[in-house]
């Protein structure tokens, strides 16, 4: 099985991410306000996906992973954001997610315009890296 990538969406980016993601490996792509244990118990990887509000991921997904922690160190994890900017910024928020979560952190910019243009490259590369 691939990965189960467990997402928090508002606007539609993260979501449109974690159903590429899925689609390309054989994982699943499971909302956070859906997700429990049962979705890590079957999967070697996770990924969390999460937008960026004010500086920070979703707290759905800060919970889940705190809750689920024990869990999560026996699986390999990582994660993406989809947030507003490139370069020096984007660097930066992911930085800290990184820094705050304990977990490797790629980010992506304008995802549904990207796929709909047939713009994969920095969601195939990522995938890649999985």
């Amino acid at each position: 099985m691939g990965p189960v990538i467990i997402y928090a969406s508002t606007a539609g980016n993260t979501k449109a991410a974690a159903e590429y993601i899925a689609s390309k490996t054989g994982g699943k792509a499971v909302p956070v306000s859906k997700a429990g244990p049962g979705d890590l118990s079957s999967a070697d990887r996770v990924v969390f996906g999460s937008r960026v509000h004010a500086g920070g991921i979703s707290k759905e997904i800060r919970r889940f992973i705190e809750v689920n922690r024990p869990l999560l160190s026996q699986k390999r994890i990582s994660a993406f954001l989809c947030c507003m900017f490139d370069g020096e910024k984007g660097d930066a928020q992911c930085n800290a997610v990184s820094e705050k979560l304990g977990i490797g952190c790629s980010y992506f910019t304008s995802v549904k315009k990207k796929l709909k243009a047939g713009d994969t490259a920095e969601l195939d590369a990522y995938i890649a890296s999985l």
